[in-house]
């Protein structure tokens, strides 16, 4: 999406850059300056495509009779959550999402970073709840916006849920384990999802699964449902 500022005084056009804070400062300033200006506001017109896919859930015709005459089964929707939920539809689309993601090459030199040796969140001297913090402000000093939700792998999960620092973060309010939630609220986000998608891309018996997302902790901005102004 895009934006742009029409002066009355002046015509011409700015469009909207990712540092949202960079530009409405002269923004403000040269408000001050006009009795009357106009922000136009709309979509960037960039192409795009679909691609459509489909599932076929057959149901048996004597198995719709059967259920047709017993209150509270409805087949019919069974089948449509059978196909939504199925690894054809759901896996796939996680798949793609994870690779793209997981791609270090879709992020900016300064976007990125890995930890080795004692600083990687299963050593118990690493420093996970510092590297978020210094991670969201990266975002923010970056794009112009704070990130809200991180997507980390489960075996990552797993290390943080169990990481001496964040154990002795939660020691006095519950003895529950620690969930993706709790690390919400400690890394000031609004969801920490935890990718635990696998796959296998062979047809043998022995073939392993594959984690759909590596070995990785995403942080980024989403929008809400209803979003009144994002600066995407």
């Amino acid at each position: 999406s895009s934006s742009s500022l029409n002066h009355t005084n002046n015509p011409k056009s700015m469009g909207l850059e990712p540092k949202l804070k960079q530009w409405l400062l002269p923004i403000a300033m040269h408000l001050r300056l006009y009795q009357h200006d106009l922000i136009q506001w709309g979509y960037e017109g960039k192409p795009y495509h679909f691609d459509q896919f489909s599932v076929d859930v057959l149901i048996a015709r004597e198995h719709m009779d059967d259920a047709a005459v017993v209150p509270g089964i409805d087949l019919g929707k069974r089948a449509v959550n059978v196909a939504m939920d199925s690894l054809a539809l759901a896996l796939a689309l996680e798949i793609e999402q994870a690779t793209l993601a997981s791609n270090p090459d879709n992020f900016g030199a300064d976007n990125k970073a890995t930890t080795t040796g004692t600083g990687k969140w299963d050593n118990p001297a690493s420093t996970p709840i510092t590297d978020v913090e210094a991670a969201k402000d990266q975002v923010r000093t970056t794009c112009g916006v704070e990130p809200n939700r991180m997507v980390i792998n489960n075996a990552g999960f797993r290390a943080l849920k169990n990481h001496p620092t964040i154990i002795d973060r939660f020691k006095y309010t519950t003895i529950e384990s620690i969930t993706a939630r709790m690390l919400a609220g400690l890394f000031d986000l609004e969801e920490v999802a935890v990718g635990k998608a696998t796959y296998v891309d062979s047809d043998a018996n022995d073939a392993t699964f594959t984690e759909a997302w590596g070995n990785i902790a995403c942080l980024a901005y989403v929008p809400g449902q209803d979003p009144v102004f994002h600066p995407e």
